[in-house]
């Protein structure tokens, strides 16, 4: 062998072991780890991450966890489920910033992702909303009858812990829940509001004429019954007990039957209109007395317009008791 061809043969396997090791080089690079996707994920949150829908081997520790926080897609609306074929994968993965060349990647044909939720049942919400009007109402709840008439939708949201906060948008009053609401919320924030008006019928004994009465009739006890009627249809200022009715005047007519509130009653005044009263005139060492007509309705404390008898005059007094005025001012 020649000095010639002994150069040659070493150069050829210098070219060769040159060779061999960019290769090596190349297949490490190559499969530096493993991402392995799987057939099926469940998720909760609204992003799906690289490591929900995959596991990751072959790099440290660390480079595990910053690629498995990638965002590799968006989940669907809770409850529902998206489908992904292999090459879409691959795609979201180089998308979410994954050096795919640099992983040898196990794909299925097909992956399906499905969002975890939470339902709200309709009867859970009427079921609670019942116990809160219970609760609350200040209405004789011996008397009431709470009825649903329809149950609303369950509704779908995000997963995670529902809980239900109720409001009357006023203080609840006796003549329905008109205003009653529920707010739903979740992880402490308002997703839902539901108006329940109209989801219940309520029923209550309320106070109607047992008799007719005139205008101006004093009610007295005999003059007053009971009927249960819905709640949610009565006119403002029903009355649920009789106590509180007797001994007020009506002033207007009410027919047998008839629902009574509080506008069609009033309390006696100690001084009708047209009552003939003892006008009082104090001073520091003096008091005078004379006969006078009431020109206005009164109470023990009101100020009422009255007229003096003898000079004609009218003057403006406070009412003393059922018979005097004590006139104020000249």
């Amino acid at each position: 062998m020649n000095s010639e061809t002994g150069v040659i043969d070493i150069t050829i396997r210098q070219t060769i072991i040159i060779t061999a090791l960019i290769a090596l080089a190349a297949q490490s690079s190559l499969a530096m780890g493993l991402i392995s996707v799987v057939d099926s994920a469940t998720v909760t949150a609204r992003t799906i991450t690289v490591g929900d829908i995959a596991s990751i081997s072959g790099i440290t520790d660390q480079q595990k966890e910053k690629i498995a926080s990638l965002s590799f897609d968006t989940a669907p609306p809770p409850d529902r489920t998206k489908t992904l074929n292999a090459r879409q994968i691959k795609g979201r993965l180089y998308n979410a910033g994954v050096k795919v060349d640099n992983f040898k990647l196990d794909i299925p044909d097909q992956i399906s992702i499905h969002r975890e939720a939470t339902i709200v049942k309709g009867e859970d919400i009427m079921a609670a909303a019942r116990q809160y009007l219970r609760r609350n109402m200040i209405w004789n709840v011996d008397s009431v009858e709470i009825a649903v008439k329809r149950v609303p939708r369950d509704i779908t949201l995000e997963y995670g812990e529902v809980n239900f906060d109720f409001v009357m948008d006023t203080d609840p009053k006796k003549y329905g829940v008109q205003n009653f609401r529920v707010l739903i919320k979740q992880n402490g924030e308002t997703v839902r509001i539901i108006s329940l008006a109209t989801y219940f019928r309520i029923m209550a004994n309320v106070v109607v004429a047992a008799v007719d009465m005139e205008a101006g009739h004093v009610i007295g006890e005999n003059d007053l019954t009971y009927s249960k009627k819905d709640l949610g249809t009565l006119r403002p200022g029903a009355y649920d007990k009789a106590e509180p009715l007797i001994g007020k005047r009506v002033f207007r007519l009410i027919g047998k039957g008839e629902l009574i509130t509080h506008t069609n009653v009033e309390e006696v005044p100690d001084i009708n209109t047209g009552d003939m009263v003892n006008l009082v005139i104090r001073g520091p060492s003096f008091e005078i007395s004379a006969q006078g007509k009431a020109l206005h309705k009164g109470y023990i404390g009101d100020t009422i317009k009255v007229l003096n008898i003898q000079s004609r005059k009218v003057l403006h007094g406070l009412v003393v008791d059922s018979s005097t005025v004590a006139i104020i001012g000249p």
